[in-house]
């Protein structure tokens, strides 16, 4: 059974007192030669436990062999480890890294460091105020009542292939928060020309199915809603500006439909099928009302045929 040990302040001394006398020639075959250095070499920042190491022993090996060696460094076993792993010590721990890996019956030994939790959190000003991010009470909700995202963006925050159609009012393309991560129609120029052949001229950023046009943004119909939207799906994050959005690199696609007086179910249906066309693989769809549309759920259904085609 794999297992730990760990020993006192004392019993480094000792093992210490006991490398200086095999250096300088002591009990033959006491002590094997260390190593130049470990195999695995520690980072400078990385923290470890004081007066342990985990040890591996080499494939066949038998248990009484590490307990030989522990005898011979004045350590002890203190817990079980699940499958090969075994074992642990300071002297300081490079030093016993190297002396256990100089033992033929040890595969490897390495320190035992000291792990934390990795949530990343942006630099973005207005980070704190996105309880639905990170909950810390701030506005007098209840902590850790939200999605947790500065652990998930501990493993990711995001890729710029990934392309969200954001079907709403417009988007503000140049909001400093917004406009790196504005998705581009690599099949089409501002040049005055159709050059895709959709049928749509200049739709570099997306297209405006509420006034035919190609300006994914207007001021003047009121086109906060499709903004804050895309802010809170793919708002830059870590770049010291604004606020941070679930996915820090994600390409927004506006596709605005919805005017100062609503949208029609056409235009929503036209903005879902240049999506799927373009390749978004999710929408974003924070709007409602009038009856239940029979054409939406058709083509939305049919979306998502495309989509996992």
């Amino acid at each position: 059974m794999p297992r730990w040990f760990s020993m006192s302040c004392a019993s480094i001394l000792l093992v210490v007192v006991a490398l200086s006398a095999s250096f300088a020639g002591g009990e033959a075959g006491a002590q094997p030669e260390p190593p130049e250095e470990p195999s695995f070499q520690t980072p400078e920042d990385a923290e470890f436990v004081p007066g342990q190491i985990i040890v591996k022993l080499e494939e066949g090996v038998p248990e009484q062999a590490l307990d030989a060696l522990n005898r011979r460094n004045n350590a002890q076993v203190e817990e079980g480890l699940p499958g090969p792993l075994t074992a642990v010590v300071d002297l300081p721990v490079e030093q016993a890294v190297q002396r256990y890996e100089a033992d033929p019956a040890v595969e490897w030994a390495e320190p035992d460091f000291i792990l934390q939790p990795s949530d990343v959190t942006p630099n973005d000003p207005g980070f704190s105020d996105l309880y639905g991010l990170n909950n810390t009470g701030q506005s007098g909700g209840t902590e850790g009542a939200d999605i947790s995202a500065p652990g998930a963006w501990s493993v990711t925050t995001g890729s710029e292939d990934t392309i969200i159609a954001v079907i709403d009012t417009g988007v503000d393309i140049d909001h400093p928060d917004l406009e790196g991560n504005v998705w581009t129609n690599p099949d089409e120029s501002a040049n005055g020309r159709d050059d895709s052949g959709n049928g749509l001229v200049d739709d570099v950023n997306g297209w405006d199915f509420h006034n035919d046009d190609n300006s994914v943004y207007d001021e003047e119909d009121g086109d906060e809603h499709g903004t804050h939207v895309a802010g809170t799906v793919a708002a830059e994050g870590d770049n010291e500006v604004g606020v941070t959005g679930v996915n820090w690199q994600a390409r927004i696609m506006p596709l605005k439909f919805l005017g100062p007086s609503g949208g029609f179910t056409s235009n929503a249906v036209k903005a879902i099928d240049y999506a799927v066309d373009n390749g978004a693989t999710i929408s974003n769809n924070s709007w409602g009302g009038g009856g239940e549309s029979q054409a939406w759920l058709m083509f939305r259904r049919s979306a998502e045929r495309r989509v996992k085609r």
